[in-house]
């Protein structure tokens, strides 16, 4: 017959190392997605990124940064800057400090060149109408 506190003591060690294990591993889960939204944000406060948002908004709005321009100023909200999957770096920008009208865009940082490529972005059905003058 089987010792039934041995047998306990063999599930609570069992359960104890599986928590600890899963504690650990959740752990670095966490670790990684906190370096990789540090880096994400150190990299949109560079000035290359806003320079790349400002050629984007007046690809949008050729008038843009002027008074008969739809865009008269822009916020990137730097702590909300994560990586895709594809590595590319996602920034939310707020256009007139209007949180209806905004562009989400991709941006691919080339660090060998110190060179920023603007990729796909997703602009705000707000601020679509706006620009088509509807």
């Amino acid at each position: 017959m089987v010792d039934r506190k041995r047998l306990l003591r063999g599930y609570k060690i069992t359960f104890v190392v599986l928590g600890v294990g899963m504690l650990l591993l959740y752990g670095s889960f966490a670790i990684y997605d906190f370096i990789a939204h540090t880096r994400a944000v150190t990299i949109a406060k560079r000035p290359g990124v806003a320079k790349s948002i400002e050629e984007v908004l007046s690809q949008l709005d050729p008038k843009a940064f002027t008074k008969e321009g739809m865009i008269k100023t822009y916020e990137i909200h730097i702590e909300e800057s994560n990586f895709t999957p594809t590595n590319w770096l996602a920034v939310y920008v707020e256009i007139n400090n209007n949180p209806d009208l905004y562009v989400n865009a991709q941006i691919k940082y080339d660090t060998l060149n110190e060179e920023y490529e603007t990729g796909p972005l997703t602009i705000s059905e707000r601020l679509s109408k706006l620009l088509r003058g509807e």
